[in-house]
């Protein structure tokens, strides 16, 4: 938008369809449609003073966006913002479905999911289950060998250090598909 004001004759003026054409002192002509001019007290005609601000539209066409006619009040800018704002229209089911399964869709893309395990509900992720470790998914219980003491501890999704924890086979450290499982091989419940 060009906020510089210029000053034109409109030349032509198709009252019915509400549309003209400003041409300036350099004869160079600017289209202009009635809602350029706001709420004012009589329609233009050919042959009034124009002054008035351009903008362009989508296809690189340059028209007047502000305008009023000389002897006129000038209407007041904001409301030919207000004038031409895009009116919002109640939500229906078709926008109520859309935003559902663009949530659905971040949820799963995230791999977020409950899994019921040992009797509690806990939060996992697809990543700590599949991309941390190979076998079977259901194996989620991360037995993991104190580097100070040497203590076999397990810790279940959603403990605090669960994510942190990385298991390395090769120091003896193993997963577990049920708590049962870690107990009977030793291992105690991580106290966090």
């Amino acid at each position: 938008m060009d906020t510089t004001l210029k000053q034109g004759t409109l030349s032509v003026w198709h009252d019915e369809e509400g549309y003209g054409f400003i041409v300036d002192p350099y004869k160079e002509r600017t289209f202009i449609h009635i809602t350029a001019f706001g709420r004012i007290p009589r329609r233009p005609v050919v042959g009034d003073t124009i002054f008035y601000t351009t903008a362009i539209d989508r296809d690189g066409k340059i028209y007047a966006d502000y305008a009023w006619i000389e002897g006129l009040p000038a209407p007041r800018r904001r409301s030919y913002f207000r004038q031409h704002r895009k009116k919002s229209r109640p939500w229906g089911l078709t926008d109520v479905v859309l935003l559902l399964t663009v949530i659905a869709l971040f949820f799963v893309a995230g791999g977020l999911f409950i899994v019921a395990f040992a009797g509690d509900t806990v939060t996992t992720t697809v990543a700590q289950i599949f991309a941390k470790r190979p076998g079977p998914p259901e194996c989620v219980i991360k037995g993991n060998i104190s580097i100070d003491t040497g203590e076999k501890i397990y810790h279940l999704p959603g403990m605090r250090d669960y994510d942190s924890v990385r298991i390395r086979e090769e120091y003896g450290e193993r997963w577990f598909c049920t708590e049962q499982e870690a107990i009977e091989a030793g291992w105690r419940r991580a106290g966090r």
